[in-house]
């Protein structure tokens, strides 16, 4: 698949005094034979090799599913898209820390994916629990939300910014193997979320596992659009999306998991280790 890059415009002077500027202008896109692997137009994968939300603990079994990145309608009507990313140099904690950092201000989302991240919106609530360092860092996303604003499915050229709600979990509450995670260890770092445009009811759910390679980490992702979780247990969501709108939502994702991501894994080194140790202040990000 052919992708063209994205040149990013000028900053102002507000954006331009933060640290991490320079990553604004650090941008560099995923090499072609990541892009190869969605094939010549993004093309549905066959849905019997995709992850079924009820089957989700299979993704901390040891080696590679049939489908590791790619999108598909199950017959139900709902859609999935899977997404892997290699992160040289990472570990799984810096994901914890990354989850918990970036929603605390507008230009750190765009940073990470500045072709569609618009911003963010978060209340001082909420702000305060990201950047409580009392709660665990593997635990400091869970319970908490934040609207981020984002110019919506990619490939319709008319599409508009639209702010949406992300709700993130424990993995106790989306039914995922707590022993299994709890074997783990260090080697893995679990993001839940749940997702829905503001003032309707969630339809999306996803997962972002992260295990430990030779060289770094890599990052798996599930999306499930459709449903959500009730009580650990997947359920189909209130809100039923037209196929064609469901298929446009998953070819975007599946566009984005390699746009976003890609990015992320070059810089999230470098901007964990000089942002880490640094303690937010509420009057300083908004």
């Amino acid at each position: 698949m052919k992708h063209e890059k994205y040149e990013v415009p000028p900053l102002g002077k507000y954006y331009s005094q933060r640290s991490y500027a320079k990553y604004w202008y650090n941008q560099e896109d995923a090499p072609q034979e990541i892009w190869d692997t969605l094939g010549e137009d993004n093309e549905r994968v066959d849905y019997h090799k995709c992850l079924t939300i009820q089957d989700r603990n299979k993704i901390f079994d040891e080696g590679y599913m049939e489908n590791e990145r790619g999108w598909s309608i199950f017959p139900d009507g709902s859609g999935t898209c899977a997404g892997i990313m290699q992160f040289p140099n990472a570990t799984p904690e810096m994901m914890y820390w990354w989850f918990s950092w970036f929603p605390k201000e507008d230009f750190r989302g765009r940073i990470w994916e500045p072709k569609n991240h618009i911003g963010n919106m978060i209340t001082r609530k909420e702000f305060e629990a990201f950047n409580d360092t009392s709660v665990p860092l593997s635990q400091r996303t869970w319970g908490r939300h934040f609207f981020p604003l984002d110019l919506g499915v990619r490939p319709n050229p008319n599409a508009e910014e639209a702010p949406v709600r992300i709700q993130f979990y424990s993995p106790a509450e989306f039914g995922l193997d707590l022993e299994r995670i709890q074997e783990l260890g260090d080697d893995v770092s679990v993001i839940c979320a749940q997702v829905g445009a503001i003032g309707m009811p969630q339809m999306t759910s996803f997962i972002h596992v992260c295990r430990k390679t030779e060289t770094g980490m890599e990052l798996r992702s599930r999306f499930w659009y459709g449903w959500i979780f009730k009580d650990g247990e997947p359920v189909r969501s209130e809100v039923r999306l037209p196929e064609p709108m469901i298929i446009n939502q998953c070819k975007s994702q599946n566009i984005h998991l390699i746009e976003e991501y890609y990015n992320l894994s070059r810089i999230l080194p470098s901007i964990y280790e000089e942002n880490k140790d640094i303690i937010d202040r509420y009057e300083d990000c908004i």
